[in-house]
């Protein structure tokens, strides 16, 4: 496993917590976040890819350190899924952005 050096964007730190459900058999648009930040699935199997082709599993009862300033996206398979997402970001920057407007070359690890 490698180490996830992920910095917190500048400005005051904001901690979000969010529940997320996904349909199943949905693959989510391509998108990057700034800040770092962590899922539990509390249901279901996710599948998150990098447009190189790097793909991790998570099921029901793990964790994930997301990806920082790096272009993913997650699908699920036949199940539906749910997720607490933890955000260590800041005030008025957005959680999520679109793949088009995501900092091109910033790569940081995806973590497992």
């Amino acid at each position: 496993m490698e180490p996830c050096t992920q910095p917190t964007p500048p400005g005051a730190p904001q901690l979000t917590l969010q529940n997320i459900h996904v349909p199943a058999e949905t693959t989510l648009p391509w998108h990057c976040h700034a800040a770092p930040s962590a899922a539990y699935v509390v249901a279901g199997t996710l599948e998150v890819e990098t447009p190189s082709g790097k793909r991790i599993s998570v099921g029901p009862g793990q964790t994930l350190a997301e990806v920082a300033n790096t272009v993913h996206r997650g699908r699920t398979g036949k199940q539906p899924v749910e997720l607490l997402m933890f955000t260590a970001g800041n005030a008025g920057v957005p959680l999520s952005t679109p793949a088009p407007a995501c900092q091109a070359n910033t790569l940081h690890c995806l973590c497992e």
